[in-house]
């Protein structure tokens, strides 16, 4: 938790070994570009629910439908 919303939360299963052209991570870099980064747009919606579903057991309701959908304006086409 903080005080500032969190862009990611990032499970990788190569760490940081597998790297493009130019030595970025690949796992910094959104699947829409040649990365493995799986941007908010390009979530699953089962992953929304579970997300949503672990908030009510709480008594909270997600915020991030804003979010996904500002995201979909910044990126590129999905290939």
């Amino acid at each position: 938790t903080g005080t500032t919303p969190a862009r990611y939360l990032a499970f990788k299963y190569e760490g940081v070994a597998i790297r493009n052209a130019q030595g970025v991570p690949k796992a910094w870099i959104s699947r829409r570009i040649g990365g493995h980064q799986i941007d908010y747009a390009d979530e699953s919606q089962e992953v929304r629910t579970l997300f949503a579903d672990a908030l009510a057991e709480k008594g909270l309701e997600s915020k991030m439908g804003e979010s996904y959908e500002a995201e979909k304006a910044t990126l590129p086409p999905l290939n």
